[in-house]
């Protein structure tokens, strides 16, 4: 027999002398059931996906592309002559070597299984390969992934040490100090059709995040250099799309504020900022969000109000989180101002303004107080004299601590949910050897530690208790609620 585990009843046996109907054994077993059918199979970690299955189509390097072997390729070669040794296939691999300039290429063509077909304008998709560039010069480098979907183009050059972007008119530098050369990687190209830009991987590590690209592509690929002059030797191991890259999101999300919010570059690489962190880690806790990042930098409240329709309501946003300050609070005393660029009045009625016209759009706004601040001796340089005060450690906050106090009272006077990282960022200096500047790039932007902070706050308020967790929550109290009530 099972014992009962309530107090007043301890000693009985179940379920012989205890009543099923008051036992917190019986319910809070009964309560585990339905949470493991709430949680489903991840409650066993069962829900692996193997990435290699979501992608409709694939060439495998086993053949050479076209016609007849692979559905919906085209063979197309400029000059118009290209030398059976220009490309071979071995043990699974595609190779391209010639010391002649580029522009040989495989294309789709308009067959049905062409993913220039499949692609629509208003249609995400991801592409992918898995290759290695030993040789690449020239303007425009090895291996070249051109996407079109007769509205937005995105067209990828990966080289022996780089991955650039390519415009109408140049190709910018993504990410550089890369070595595509002693071994393969994969490359993953995923288009957002929502915030219509391009999110850009190797080996699953984001190199680039909501990049906006237009070119004159249609959709192919080019080996060597696409340039007029130079060589290159590419090795391709497969490559794969899919117009579809996961299910529709549920929830969409716009990170909306300054440089703090905004995509940076560091050392030549892209800083894992909190958007992308929240993009990452949110479907682990069950929500399946588009977080489009809506930052700007150099940018005040005023600047926010003008761009607030094109750059946030147009997505039509179910949550939005707002983080502006300190570029209203400052005073650009090198330039003789004795004021900050925005006053404190003027910032309060335009954030009200924003946190008013997102509520009345249905919007959950979740306002974020500005990260603290800290002296460099750049910083000293161009901002130490009054109404800074240089001889504070957090004298460089000296402005903006009333903008900060002005965003507690509009979260609580509009009563939208706050997320004090100015507070969190004292917590954290207020830790034995710990200092805040662990958590800056330079005085004023967060670094990668100073953005998991942030990420970490939002990825605790974001998700929302499901009807499942809160019926949860009801068992899981009903003994207590009938225990009191049997002991009266």
């Amino acid at each position: 027999m099972i014992p009962c585990c309530d107090a007043t009843l301890r000693g009985s046996q179940f379920p012989k002398r205890c009543g099923r109907w008051k036992c917190p054994t019986v319910w809070r077993a009964f309560a585990g059931v339905v949470v493991l059918a709430a949680l489903g199979n991840s409650a066993f970690g069962l829900t692996f996906t193997d990435n290699s299955l979501d992608f409709a189509y694939r060439y495998e390097a086993n053949d050479l592309p076209n016609v007849e072997t692979t559905e919906g390729w085209d063979l197309v070669t400029n000059p118009a002559t290209l030398t059976g040794d220009s490309f071979t296939t071995s043990a699974g691999i595609l190779s391209w070597s010639s010391p002649l300039a580029g522009g040989r290429w495989w294309r789709q063509t308009d067959s049905t299984d062409a993913w220039n077909t499949q692609i629509l304008s208003n249609t995400s998709y991801s592409i992918e390969c898995r290759v290695r560039v030993t040789e690449s010069d020239g303007a425009l480098p090895g291996l070249h992934v051109a996407a079109d979907n007769g509205v937005y183009g995105g067209w990828f050059s990966v080289g022996t040490n780089d991955i650039r972007l390519g415009t109408s008119t140049s190709y910018n530098v993504l990410a550089s100090g890369l070595d595509n050369a002693s071994d393969y990687h994969v490359f993953r190209f995923d288009y957002n059709a929502t915030a219509t830009s391009f999110d850009v991987y190797r080996d699953d590590q984001l190199l680039a995040s909501n990049q906006q690209a237009t070119a004159a592509a249609s959709n192919r690929l080019y080996f060597g250099d696409a340039s007029s002059s130079g060589s290159g030797t590419v090795n391709l191991d497969y490559f794969r799309w899919d117009p579809v890259t996961s299910p529709p999101a549920d929830t969409t999300i716009v990170t909306f504020g300054d440089s703090t919010t905004a995509p940076r570059t560091v050392d030549g690489q892209p800083l894992y900022i909190y958007s992308n962190i929240l993009r990452d880690e949110l479907p682990g806790k069950g929500v399946n969000a588009d977080v489009i990042n809506a930052g700007i930098g150099g940018n005040t409240t005023a600047d926010a109000i003008a761009r607030l329709d094109s750059d946030v309501r147009s997505y039509d946003p179910d949550v939005v989180v707002v983080q502006f300050g300190i570029n209203d609070s400052k005073v650009e005393v090198s330039q003789g101002a004795t004021t900050p660029r925005v006053d404190l009045a003027d910032y309060v009625a335009n954030l009200t303004t924003i946190v008013e016209t997102l509520k009345a759009d249905g919007v959950r706004v979740i306002l974020m107080t500005p990260n603290a601040l800290s002296w460099t001796d750049t910083l000293l340089e161009r901002y130490g004299q009054p109404p800074y005060d240089p001889n504070d450690p957090m004298g460089f906050n000296a402005t903006l601590t009333d903008y900060v106090e002005a965003v507690r009272t509009i979260a609580a006077t509009e009563d939208v949910e706050l997320v004090d990282i100015y507070q969190t960022y004292l917590d954290y200096q207020n830790v034995p050897d710990q200092d805040i500047n662990d958590l800056l790039l330079d005085g004023i932007h967060p670094n990668a530690v100073g953005h998991r902070i942030v990420a970490d706050r939002l990825l605790a308020t974001i998700p929302e208790p499901s009807a499942a967790a809160l019926l949860i929550s009801v068992l899981l109290l009903l003994p207590w609620v009938i225990k009191s009530y049997h002991r009266r």
